[in-house]
């Protein structure tokens, strides 16, 4: 029967618990099986055969049954993880040891599969090799990665997805790898691994990782993947009810899946995640629930399978789904003679940040009559790339933004980068617009991927590989980000400063409204013959407003005015004051970012939907006990507030 593996601590070595799965918690993906999932995918397409696809992926859930079932695979696992150090941990779960096996396997087919020496124990990352080795960046790495920032996963770190998803922080890699031509032969590797803590286990103390596997290398205690021809592999196959039989490509199993892992949220973080290269054929996905039910994602299936499985996805994901399938089908890239198809002239590089040089007058009053008249539009942004680190000239690209009519919503804008959605990116919604943006070209896909952490779900100009590796990186990216905003108040105002027309469909309130007018009556009768000027009627009364703004030190309130109601939506948008043009439109993350630490918001009868950026939006639950107030600004700096109520 074959053993776990792990370890023995060095006697005076320092100690180093693993954090890596940290790394996932604070990048705000929204759940573990999005996080699984975005992992799983974007690591297959950029093992794709063919860099365009397509890529099959197949999500499935099973039991194994307890007793010799799950005694093959864990009954020399259970000493090590029960003696580890996190008694917290010991306490919160139950005794598995004698519990049946839920598990998740994700395969995909299209790919290379886990290629390379799987007894290479180390690379120096200073020695060129001419084979690659993914077998070595997934088992024997940690932070290291044999990608660049043009491919989807480039941090190696997502691999500890898949342990941090089960309930014993473990998984197995079965892979079939294909030789290359002219001679392609296929051979498979099997291998588990686990991550733990440091443990004590009969006086000696172990280190974190182990290995479900066999014992070589020089010394006879590097482990080794199972290979063809050993009668675990085929029993492993059968027991795990993989789809896989020779073709190549990797299998994930993840043992003891956390119990909110079904086909209804794999179903939920595969659109999430990449409805777009589903709907170009670029991906496939397949869903096998715990009854053997079938769920296939296709470019041809997508509508029918999301409707038919709940009609409530397709409320959630069907604008979007609609708005790229129209781009796909009628542009996938573009032209100038396709209509609702707008290309952009290219900016002056030193000012790329703006729009003051980038759309004419006769483009911008096209896109407004399309929007205004409720058509889907596509616009082709040029951006030029230009790294500090090589003497070569800027390289043009550019990103394609998609806007179409959303009349019930008022969403965030969704951006992908090379298929994947990078869902944590901050930009201003625009009421009822659906907005995508695009990133696919290499030159632009780089420079995002640079501005990406371990999870791919945000771009932030302070990462290590991208802060100072661009030429205006940082005006470049905060462009990018505030783009559909951004085109939209330029086509709607005609002009690069101001904000009209974004929110004609709101009331808005700023915090230094002036008061009436006032007049003076004239202190001597005219004399006669002249004709007696009487001074205007005053103006009538102003209407009551629904919220009030009152002053605070280093901050405001928002109180209750008149017909403020329940349910009502108080959105409020904050900047430092500026001498010229709009404070909001000049606000920058530099400023102040309202979901900060730095920033006290307390809130009295009202739930928060949104705080991000400079925008905090509140509902309303009881209009007489509302009240809202937001401290810790700069107290030497004027603030310029804008609040609004939906009803």
């Amino acid at each position: 029967m074959t053993d776990w593996r792990f370890t023995t601590h060095p006697e005076g070595a320092k100690r180093r618990e693993p954090i890596v799965g940290e790394f996932f918690a604070t990048e705000s993906i929204s759940n573990v099986v999005s996080a699984l999932v975005r992992e799983f995918v974007q690591n297959s397409m950029d093992a794709a055969m063919d860099p365009d696809g397509p890529v099959e992926v197949h999500f499935s859930i099973g039991q194994l049954h307890k007793g010799d079932q799950t005694d093959k695979y864990f009954h020399s696992f259970w000493d090590h993880y029960y003696a580890c150090d996190d008694s917290s941990r010991n306490a919160a779960l139950p005794d598995l040891r004698s519990a049946p096996c839920r598990y998740l396997v994700a395969e995909d087919f299209g790919t290379t599969g886990l290629r390379g020496d799987p007894t290479v124990s180390f690379v120096d990352t200073r020695t060129e090799v001419d084979e690659i080795n993914d077998f070595y960046y997934f088992i024997r790495t940690e932070g290291a990665s044999g990608k660049s920032t043009t491919d989807r996963g480039n941090w190696g770190v997502g691999k500890y997805t898949y342990a941090k998803t089960s309930n014993i922080n473990a998984f197995f890699a079965f892979s079939v790898r294909a030789s290359p031509s002219p001679h392609p032969t296929l051979d498979l590797v099997l291998i588990g691994q686990s991550v733990l803590s440091y443990h004590r286990l009969d006086g000696t103390v172990f280190e974190p990782d182990g290995w479900w596997g066999s014992a070589g290398g020089k010394a006879g205690d590097v482990p080794m993947p199972f290979v063809v021809g050993d009668a675990q592999t085929e029993e492993f196959q059968k027991e795990f009810r993989l789809f896989r039989d020779s073709e190549p490509g990797l299998s994930i199993v993840v043992p003891f899946v956390a119990p909110n892992i079904d086909a209804g949220s794999l179903m939920t973080a595969t659109l999430r995640n990449f409805l777009a290269p589903i709907i170009r054929g670029q991906l496939s996905v397949v869903i096998r629930g715990e009854n053997d039910e079938f769920h296939e994602l296709t470019s041809t299936t997508l509508e029918t399978s999301v409707r038919d499985f709940d009609e409530t996805l397709w409320t959630a994901f069907g604008p979007e789904i609609e708005l790229v399938r129209w781009w796909h089908e009628h542009h996938g890239g573009g032209g100038d003679d396709a209509e609702g198809f707008f290309e952009l002239t290219k900016p002056v590089q030193n000012d790329q940040a703006s729009w003051s040089n980038r759309i004419e007058d006769e483009v911008a009053s096209s896109i407004r009559e399309r929007l205004e008249a409720g058509q889907r539009i596509g616009v082709r942004v040029p951006i030029a790339i230009e790294t500090t680190r090589s003497r070569a000239s800027a390289e043009w690209s550019y990103v394609d933004l998609l806007l179409g009519p959303d009349p019930d919503n008022s969403m965030v804008p969704t951006f992908y980068r090379e298929g994947i959605r990078i869902s944590e990116v901050v930009s201003d919604k625009i009421p009822n617009i659906r907005a995508v943006v695009l990133a696919d070209d290499k030159p632009i896909a780089g420079f995002l991927g640079a501005a990406e952490g371990p999870a791919h779900t945000d771009w932030k100009n302070n990462r290590d590989r991208f802060s100072g590796g661009f030429r205006n990186g940082r005006n470049i990216l905060a462009f990018i980000k505030r783009l559909p905003s951004g085109l939209v108040n330029r086509v709607r105002s005609g002009h690069d400063d101001t904000d009209l027309g974004v929110a004609l469909d709101f009331f808005s309130i700023p915090l230094d409204s002036p008061g009436p007018r006032k007049t003076r009556k004239p202190s001597v009768k005219p004399p006669s013959g002249e004709i007696e000027v009487f001074p205007p009627a005053p103006p009538p009364p102003p209407e009551p407003l629904p919220v009030g703004l009152t002053d605070l030190k280093g901050g405001f309130g928002i109180v209750p005015g008149q017909d403020l109601n329940e349910g009502d939506r108080v959105v409020t948008d904050v900047a430092y004051d500026t001498l010229s043009g709009n404070p909001l439109t000049k606000w920058a993350e530099d400023d102040f970012v309202l979901s900060s630490e730095s920033i006290r918001i307390k809130v009295e009868g009202a739930r928060v939907i949104d705080r991000s950026r400079n925008r905090l939006e509140l509902e309303v639950t009881d209009s007489k006990t509302f009240r809202a107030t937001m401290t810790g600004f700069d107290v030497n700096r004027d603030l310029f507030i804008r609040a609004e109520v939906i009803s």
